[in-house]
């Protein structure tokens, strides 16, 4: 597949003279031209990149190509919708919960209030109905103990 890729890369020459500025100068376009080189000539065969390294690196996984910046940013505002969307869900049922324990608690407190209310009144009454019937009946005795008398 890549027979003729590898006949286009040529070993610079040692210069043992130069200072190592020019060595460095040097190895830099040679790393250059072997980029521009293994490139052209993987573009020339209709391998991509991608193929070589599965190729090279059986085991390695590669991504997936990049998406457009315009999809990334969707999706990263579709997430943060999403987590937003989730955060006020959570405040709202909680704020629910809340208010209705609210609710109830005086509900059955003033259950709780009207119902001894209620029974305060029954026993005033009885014992008003008890007074008044000691008074009635104490009465009715004096008159009787009057008329008898007469």
């Amino acid at each position: 597949m890549l027979s003729g890729s590898v006949d286009n890369f040529v070993l610079p020459e040692s210069n043992d003279e130069g200072s190592e500025s020019n060595e460095n100068d040097g190895s830099k376009n040679y790393e250059e031209e072997a980029k521009s080189t293994l490139s052209d000539s993987i573009e020339d065969e209709g391998v991509s990149l991608r193929d070589l390294a599965k190729i090279i690196f059986p085991g390695l996984k590669t991504k997936s190509p990049p998406k457009s910046t315009a999809e990334c940013c969707k999706k990263y505002r579709d997430n943060m919708n999403e987590e937003q969307s989730a955060k006020e869900k959570k405040k709202l049922q909680q704020s629910t919960e809340a208010s209705q324990t609210r609710l109830q608690k005086p509900k059955a407190r003033y259950g709780l209030e009207a119902q001894r209310r209620k029974w305060r009144e029954e026993k005033r009454k009885q014992r008003q109905n008890l007074t008044g019937q000691k008074k009635r009946r104490h009465r009715e005795k004096m008159l009787q103990s009057y008329y008898d008398k007469k």
